[in-house]
């Protein structure tokens, strides 16, 4: 009798300018329990020296790329679609590299997508890791929890994908970060890629319910990941409330049409009061920010050219409250 070999699950590491933590993101991969996998770590033209830390592993058993861009691609997904091309294994886990992982992340996670040919997204719970490399246990699961006046994530969980979306994941981002999941790479077949990369804020929110509305999936309350707080590679002065908020319209109204039929009526009254209130910030930010002006028709110009009557019901709600308020 044939002994069956456990499957195998792609690595994918996408670096900017995070020097600081790379090394331990990478040894956090390389010593998983389940050691079944290639690691893939791409570098994005970083300016310190992370070119240095990713060669001390180039020529490591696990290590089957190493790829280094000559100039900077300006978006991370970028990175993400040259991963997934190099990609050997049906098993992805973009690792981003100011995160690392519990040992265990892959021997828990994994089972659920091979034992269950439906569900093709696992993730666990994260822990929070300031500045000072402090960690801070259950922040999201208490988050979450907060948010949807709930306690669904103290416990394991399965979901049809649309469940998810209706009961959560369609009104806030609940997978806490990429680096928390990972995802059967037959999936990719349903995210426009290039929808995908005009994001900058949003982007995973966007990459998640592309492939979540396919398949089922599955949470484990266990905190496996560890994301680090502000870490991101903004530079100074240039985020933007008034674009992240067009970002998280840009995300959810895409599949709108498609997904509205699956909603009851009190989540699509939720969703168009979520876009009232988000209209009413942006508002907001271009009175206390004259230089947003320009940002704040932008972001408007493009709700009005995808749902015209919904624009117009929700600046009107937006306005009076604007007004009323002040």
């Amino acid at each position: 009798m044939e002994t069956e070999i456990a499957p195998y699950v792609s690595v994918i590491i996408p670096n900017y300018n995070h020097a600081p933590f790379l090394k331990k993101r990478i040894e956090s991969v390389l010593t998983q329990t389940y050691q079944n996998f290639e690691l893939i770590i791409l570098d994005d033209c970083s300016t310190d020296n992370s070119k240095d830390i990713i060669n001390e592993y180039k020529n490591h058993s696990k290590v089957s790329h190493t790829v280094f861009n000559e100039q900077n691609s300006g978006s991370p997904f970028l990175q993400w679609q040259k991963g997934f091309v190099l990609a050997k294994y049906d098993y992805l886990w973009i690792a981003e590299s100011d995160d690392y992982a519990d040992v265990r992340f892959l021997e828990v996670l994994l089972p659920y997508l091979i034992e269950n040919e439906k569900i093709g997204v696992a993730f666990v719970d994260s822990n929070t890791v300031d500045a000072q490399d402090v960690v801070h246990l259950d922040f999201y699961k208490n988050f979450r929890n907060e948010r949807f006046k709930t306690d669904k994530w103290n416990y394991d969980y399965t979901r049809t994908g649309i469940n998810e979306l209706k009961e959560n994941l369609f009104f806030e981002c609940t997978i806490n970060n990429t680096s928390a999941m990972i995802f059967k790479k037959g999936l990719l077949q349903y995210v426009n890629f290039d929808y995908l990369k005009n994001f900058k804020y949003c982007g995973d929110w966007f990459f998640f319910i592309s492939i979540v509305i396919h398949c089922d999936i599955a949470y484990k309350r266990d905190a496996l990941n560890f994301f680090q707080q502000g870490t991101d590679n903004f530079k100074k002065g240039t985020r933007s409330t008034i674009n992240y908020f067009k970002e998280r319209f840009m995300a959810r109204y895409y599949f709108w049409q498609r997904l509205k039929p699956s909603f009851p009526k009190q989540g699509k009254k939720q969703l168009y009061q979520d876009l009232g209130i988000e209209m009413r910030i942006q508002l907001n930010e271009m009175i206390k920010l004259k230089s947003s002006f320009l940002d704040t028709i932008r972001s408007f110009a493009f709700i009005f050219s995808i749902n015209k009557s919904l624009f117009v019901r929700q600046f009107y709600n937006a306005a009076r409250a604007y007004l009323w308020k002040n």
